[in-house]
């Protein structure tokens, strides 16, 4: 039997069990999420910036196997959900592309994005224009090789070799639709105006990214079917009784679908010691 390197199912992690309840109930919902970007800071156009980070709307997923996941688990949360890699490749999910600064990758990047910013034309030519927002949506698939890791409020001490993550995205193309719509979304926000969002609130206290992410979910969520599922994964058993009870209670699902993905649950303790 060959050893696998790579899941079958793609699976998104959470900390909290409302968070896993929603998706099974709603679908993924992509929101903002602060991301680095250090291999692209060339495009602030400011070349003594010491770091990149930009806000892009996203729900992120891995493909590492269940015997392998346990430190991902530690980082990201003990409750989660495995779907099968054929709904992400169909539903546009994309693996990530990891390089760092000296890569090819990036190299390539980089010169075919600098070609359309000093080009004489570009602020005027709607066609370069495009082509220039498409490479910027592939660079929103990207993610250095290794680099400073902000979790729970901070950065952590030592770099992380994001790779190890073996990320893939859903990221919506809101560029294209922001055109036709006039949404206030935008494909992406600098870190200092993603974190002046989140600081503004309206007199209800609401901020301003959220109503945000709301417009996005409304527009762009990300839906899956029942078939779709492979696992459903919890932190204790007491938690399956009322999950199940509560997935029964729901319009989404009928008993007896129910019945099916109380097959599929498994728990911290299971993962861990039994994978």
């Amino acid at each position: 039997m060959k050893e696998t390197i790579s899941s079958n199912s793609l699976f998104h992690f959470t900390p909290k069990l409302e968070y896993l309840k929603s998706i099974l109930t709603e679908g993924f919902l992509p929101s903002y999420c602060l991301e680095n970007f250090d291999n692209f800071k060339f495009i602030t156009g400011d070349d003594q910036t010491t770091e990149f980070e930009m806000a892009v709307p996203m729900v992120c997923f891995c493909d590492i196997p269940l015997s392998k996941v346990k430190s991902h688990m530690r980082q990201y949360g003990y409750y989660g959900i495995g779907l099968t890699k054929e709904w992400g490749l169909e539903s546009g999910i994309s693996p990530l592309i990891y390089s760092s600064q000296q890569s090819a990758t990036t190299a390539s990047l980089e010169t075919s994005l600098r070609y359309f910013i000093y080009h004489p034309a570009f602020s005027k030519d709607e066609m370069m224009f495009r082509q220039y927002s498409n490479l910027l949506r592939l660079v929103r698939y990207t993610k250095p090789y290794e680099g400073r890791f902000f979790r729970k409020g901070q950065y952590l001490k030592s770099p992380v070799v994001f790779y190890n993550e073996r990320e893939w995205r859903y990221v919506p193309d809101v560029a294209i639709r922001n055109e036709r719509s006039k949404s206030p979304v935008q494909p992406w926000f600098t870190k200092e105006v993603f974190l002046h969002l989140k600081a503004e609130k309206d007199s209800f206290g609401v901020s301003s990214l959220h109503k945000l992410n709301e417009i996005l979910r409304i527009n762009h969520p990300l839906p899956f079917q029942l078939a779709h599922i492979r696992y459903i994964l919890v932190q204790k058993e007491s938690e399956i009784r009322p999950l199940l009870q509560l997935l029964k209670k729901s319009k989404v699902y009928r008993e007896s679908d129910v019945d099916i993905l109380a097959s599929k649950i498994l728990t911290k303790p299971q993962i861990f010691e039994d994978f």
